[in-house]
């Protein structure tokens, strides 16, 4: 299988089709213009332990998380279904230089990390420290102990009477998220685009380095006559690599330049994310990266457009013909839809929903993924879809389970079709 078709990442026409912001929802503005609507920005109610409330936009971890279709991470603080997992060894490679040498064998370990969108939450309960209870949209309940900065983290909310009140995370007791005006104050505007690699295109909401994603932030760097530039975002029209040291942009006014000298523009980039409705979040290295071309495009999918939750259910084909339907709880962790498969291909990470996941086919060291739309990846390098994949239970109607160890997987089909952002 190839990892992607090519007429099937070119997502132009497929947005043209599907309107930003949801898939198969829609989002109400009020009639605000899409460059102005801000209803993709993370909003809600703010408790403190004194017994204060504040209401707003809510920025998270300094200025990390901002909008819905960002991503809270965590470790799981309990994991019922390894109860299921026999005590074993598992069998991992040696690789030497990226060939296989041999195996070696060490016991599994239990712990998993947890990741979702803001938009998938109902509500954040504060615990104790780097604590947490995540109550979801669908009604689940997830207890999240460490594992990321998200836990611990400082809180501001832009409130509408009192304006900016940065929250340290021991004096806040809940956070009650809720869908965001289309018209709060903010004037900086997200990042939207095309971005080219070698052989694809993505269109959709881009993050710049891992860090810049807005308007009024900068891209750094030094010209062909060694003078130090910092340019707005907004003020670019587009940005191409030159090579691994340099790139080629140009402003709205036609003005070109080369840039060098910084890791916005050369081989240090931290990544390019693009956060598209078809595949969840795509990060490309430096070395995949061609170029990207900037155009408005709002402030993201609304917080009603994530709306498809439940649990994850269908049928696990077993090595010997076996077939198993069910309840699936996917590498002994992942149980709902919108939870995240992750993966690696060809220089370019992929973070996808659960929901967005037709089928899965087992290749040993990596999977074989078909997409609702029909879009093919082969994933590999994560513990979602190696040999390090703790298994599947499968929860029957009737409450009983079966496990299936990763090696025994052949392939699972994941049932309903995807609504909402998910």
């Amino acid at each position: 299988m190839t990892t992607m078709k090519k007429t099937v990442l070119t997502l132009g026409a497929f947005l043209l089709m599907i309107p930003w912001p949801a898939l198969g929802a829609e989002s109400d503005t009020g009639g605000v213009d899409a460059a102005s609507d801000t209803t993709g920005y993370i909003y809600g109610q703010v408790l403190t332990d004194d017994g204060k409330t504040y209401e707003g936009r809510i920025v998270w971890n300094g200025d990390e998380e901002t909008f819905w279709g960002d991503i809270f991470n965590g470790s799981k603080d309990e994991l019922p279904y390894t109860k299921d997992v026999p005590e074993r060894k598992r069998r991992e490679s040696i690789d030497v230089f990226g060939i296989k040498i041999g195996w070696s064998t060490s016991k599994w370990e239990h712990n998993r990390s947890f990741s979702c969108r803001f938009g998938d939450i109902s509500k954040i309960e504060i615990a104790y420290r780097d604590e947490a209870v995540l109550h979801m949209k669908d009604g689940a309940k997830i207890e999240l102990d460490g594992g990321s900065n998200d836990l611990g983290a400082d809180i501001l909310v832009v409130d509408k009477e009192k304006g900016n009140v940065e929250l340290e995370w021991r004096d806040v007791e809940e956070v009650r998220l809720m869908p965001a005006p289309a018209d709060l104050p903010v004037v900086a505007r997200r990042l939207f685009g095309t971005v080219k690699t070698k052989d694809y295109e993505l269109r959709g909401f881009i993050e710049w380095d891992k860090d810049e994603r807005l308007s009024d932030e900068s891209l750094d760097g030094e010209d062909e006559n060694g003078k130090d530039r910092k340019i707005l975002m907004g003020d670019l029209r587009s940005i191409a690599r030159n090579d691994r040291r340099s790139s080629k942009v140009i402003l709205k006014d036609g003005t070109e330049m080369i840039l060098s000298g910084t890791n916005d523009v050369n081989s240090e980039n931290r990544g390019v994310v693009v956060e598209d409705p078809a595949f969840g979040r795509v990060t490309l290295d430096w070395e995949m990266f061609e170029s990207v071309t900037f155009e408005d495009g709002g402030s993201g999918p609304a917080y009603d457009a994530y709306q498809d939750g439940g649990a994850l259910h269908g049928r696990v084909f077993v090595q010997g013909g076996d077939v198993l339907e069910g309840d699936i709880v996917y590498d002994i962790d992942e149980e709902r839809r919108w939870e995240m498969l992750d993966g690696e291909s060809e220089g370019m990470d992929y973070e996808i929903p659960f929901g967005l996941v037709r089928t899965l086919e087992n290749g040993g060291e990596d999977v074989d993924v078909v997409l609702r739309d029909g879009a093919e990846l082969t994933l590999g390098n994560s513990v979602d879809v190696n040999e390090k994949n703790a298994g599947i239970v499968v929860v029957k109607a009737d409450g009983r389970t079966s496990y299936v160890a990763w090696e025994d997987v052949k392939k699972v089909e994941f049932e309903g079709a995807a609504k909402g952002n998910s």
